[in-house]
């Protein structure tokens, strides 16, 4: 078995050299965008294999920390010499256009407003983007291998966290009393919709990282219908379980509300799903949720009851508590909602500095004035932005590229690409 510190430092080499030639040719081909579609094509692609390479360069720093797969990072390394032939021309290229003019001098012209005129002929255009192409092919198969081992790690961290929900530790009797909607059945249902990285802007973001570690922090993650927050929900709970599990003493509990389910419309069945989720993860005999058992079996307590319970849940665990709600909106108006809300304003009047909340829904004004009366703008994420349009682009491209009936198109995947982008309108769901 090949030595994992020597094979992926060969890898780095490879990457650290494309990384340098693509950044180098997108500063040349950038001062004449707007003078020719040619070159803009030309700069488009080479700034998806910029981030190719940056994915991959740190993918390698993560598997060097963390992967003792040594056949795994030699095959790694394998698809990255594969792509060492075509950075090498990539990087010959960049020596003729540094030849052919100044950059410094090209990109002052440009700041002048003086027209450039291309110097170099289409057929080295079409060249540059052929060895592109072949570049990006590689090196994405590499990322894809490597990622593969990441995903493994978390799929385990995902198994762990979906056998808390089991609840096999808390006594039949009790699970069949409480009778607690399976918040499992959705993570499951949502979590095959995405690819990987999906989500990794929001929790490589700092606000997710401060709502990790702030006492009492709160965030609500805003979206239209479609955008994909069931979605990113899945990985936030993914994240979230994999810094509970670094962190002894820390609980974790997860719903899902949902328009075709009644069972899980309610804020009795979102706190029922809390309780036995938590209790689960204490290793008490006389947890509260025994304690509520055995004071209401001739009836079954009150909203207001299974509040408490969940309030004294969580201050039985001596470190932090996760509670992540995904679609509010989905608790019908008029029905249910409106106690849903009611109960989240109280919880968050607690106040207590190990409980991190975080909830995703519509911006429907029932839910906005309920949230904001409590919360501050800052606590609000919208998810109409850039990073979803990139989450949907990464998907594309990883699609088009690495399977194999996509290539007979490889000479048009980046006009496939911004179509399919541009059609999605920032709705995750035209992917699924």
């Amino acid at each position: 078995m090949a030595d994992p510190f020597s094979v992926a430092g060969s890898a780095v080499g490879i990457v650290s050299l494309g990384l340098t030639t693509a950044q180098g040719l997108i500063q040349y081909y950038q001062a004449y965008r707007g003078q020719s579609e040619d070159v803009a094509h030309t700069t488009m692609k080479l700034k998806r294999l910029l981030d190719l390479l940056e994915n991959l360069q740190i993918s390698l720093s993560n598997g060097k920390s963390h992967t003792k797969d040594g056949d795994l990072l030699d095959k790694v390394n394998s698809y990255v010499e594969d792509s060492y032939e075509s950075i090498q021309e990539l990087e010959e290229q960049l020596v003729k256009v540094r030849k052919t003019s100044d950059c410094d001098v090209i990109a002052s012209l440009r700041g002048l407003g003086r027209r450039l005129v291309y110097p170099l002929r289409k057929s080295t255009l079409q060249k540059l983007e052929s060895d592109i192409d072949d570049s990006m092919h590689v090196i994405s198969l590499a990322l894809q291998l490597l990622q593969n081992g990441n995903l493994n790690r978390m799929q385990d961290d995902v198994a762990a966290l979906l056998n808390l929900v089991a609840a096999t530790s808390v006594s039949s009797d009790i699970r069949s009393w409480i009778n607690a909607p399976d918040a499992s059945i959705n993570f499951n249902e949502a979590a095959k919709k995405k690819h990987r990285g999906t989500g990794s802007w929001f929790v490589d973001g700092s606000q997710f990282q401060d709502w990790l570690e702030k006492p009492a922090s709160f965030l609500w993650v805003v979206g239209f219908a479609g955008c994909g927050k069931s979605v990113l929900m899945t990985t936030i709970i993914e994240h979230t379980q994999r810094h509970r599990q670094s962190k002894q003493g820390t609980g974790i509990a997860f719903f899902f509300f949902t328009f075709n389910d009644e069972a899980k419309q309610s804020c009795s069945a979102m706190l029922r799903s809390i309780i036995l989720q938590l209790s689960s993860q204490l290793d008490q005999k006389d947890d509260p949720l025994s304690k509520l058992w055995r004071c209401s079996q001739s009836h079954f307590p009150t909203d207001q009851a299974l509040l408490e319970c969940v309030h004294e849940l969580v201050l039985c665990f001596k470190d932090d508590v996760y509670i992540l709600l995904d679609a509010l909106d989905e608790s019908p108006s008029g029905e249910y909602r409106d106690e849903v809300l009611d109960i989240l304003a109280e919880i968050k009047d607690w106040d207590e500095p190990q409980l991190h909340l975080i909830v995703s829904s519509r911006d429907y004004s029932d839910i906005r004035t309920s949230i904001l009366n409590t919360s501050s703008d800052e606590t609000m994420i919208k998810m109409r932005n850039g990073s979803i349009d990139e989450d949907i682009s990464n998907f594309i491209c990883q699609h088009l590229r690495t399977h194999q009936r996509f290539r007979k198109w490889n000479g048009h995947y980046d006009q496939i690409e911004v179509a399919l982008v541009d059609g999605a309108q920032g709705v995750s769901r035209f992917m699924v």
